[in-house]
């Protein structure tokens, strides 16, 4: 099982921004958080946070997926980011509902694949990341 969060931002000023700040401290958190043992069997899932900047705003609202790569079992979730959002001091709670959000739809693709996911496991981490912020 393993979850990445990670995000496009499109000018550099946006790395200083409350969004991001709350983006790297969830992703601490999930780092330190490695207690179950990976298996290269269990399938991945990449969630990309698209941070809109002056000019550049993503082409699309909410969630979608983006990619996944069968070999290795690697699903690709892009999460667009409300404008309001980067400057928002509940930042951090959009992360965590976004990153549920990205399980819930993870678990739904995973299922039609017939691709065992341990949505539970995932469902724990999540509740104790929200716990622990």
């Amino acid at each position: 099982m393993t979850l990445y969060c990670g995000a496009y931002l499109p000018e550099s000023g946006l790395s200083d921004s409350p969004f991001v700040g709350a983006l790297t401290r969830v992703a601490a958190k999930l780092t330190s958080m490695n207690g179950r043992k990976k298996s290269l069997e269990d399938p991945h899932l990449d969630l990309y946070f698209l941070v809109p900047g002056s000019t550049d705003v993503p082409p699309f609202r909410g969630m979608r997926f983006h990619s996944f790569d069968r070999a290795n079992r690697r699903l690709r979730i892009e999460s667009s980011v409300p404008a309001h959002m980067v400057a928002s001091r509940h930042c951090q709670a959009y992360v965590l509902a976004a990153i549920q959000d990205a399980v819930e739809n993870a678990a739904d693709f995973f299922s039609r694949e017939h691709i065992d996911f341990d949505h539970q496991a995932y469902d724990l981490m999540i509740a104790h990341l929200v716990e622990t912020h």
